[in-house]
């Protein structure tokens, strides 16, 4: 019967998305009011009180981040440890924002960089991008709260085709 406000973050463009958005959930009987946060300030929109993603009050927030939003890539030549304590913060800093929402989150999970800095062995050495991403997306599915569903970017990706998935024309004329 009423509206569901839904707020959706992203460290990309999602006009597309969002406009889809409403049309998927009016056709299973769901009215929305979309509110969309600024290109790539998930994290400022979140912390900022007087954002507008507070004063929207959403029901429901979809946060859509990419790889590119993570700052704390440990570099090739760093140990075991430093992999693991990087991957952890990087982590614990999303939990953190997860903290200070207290409506559902439905966030993408981090996706496979299309760089991979040490080829085929990216996705299994300390070290390696895809490594990271991969760590990152495991410590979040594991100590996520109850109002949170993650979204698995990776299998998303390649139901698509990582080809497909990354279009590094279109993002730097649209990102």
């Amino acid at each position: 019967g009423r509206t569901v406000k839904v707020a959706v973050l992203s460290g990309f463009l999602t006009d597309y998305l969002a406009d889809t958005l409403v049309l998927m959930l009016a056709r299973r009987g769901i009215a929305a009011e979309l509110w969309r946060g600024p290109y790539g300030v998930m994290t400022g929109a979140i912390l900022d009180h007087a954002s507008g993603l507070h004063g929207f009050g959403p029901d429901l927030i979809l946060l859509l981040p990419s790889h590119r939003d993570l700052l704390r890539a440990p570099s090739t030549a760093a140990s075991a440890a430093e992999v693991l304590s990087a991957a952890n913060a990087e982590a614990e800093s999303w939990r953190s924002l997860w903290r200070r929402l207290r409506v559902p989150i439905v966030q993408l999970t981090f996706d496979p960089p299309e760089a991979r800095p040490l080829g085929d062995l990216d996705g299994f050495c300390s070290g390696g991008l895809l490594d990271h991403v991969r760590r990152v997306n495991r410590s979040l599915a594991d100590d996520r709260p109850g109002h949170v569903v993650l979204v698995d970017a990776e299998w998303l990706a390649a139901r698509v085709g990582l080809e497909r998935w990354h279009d590094a024309r279109l993002y730097d004329m649209c990102k």
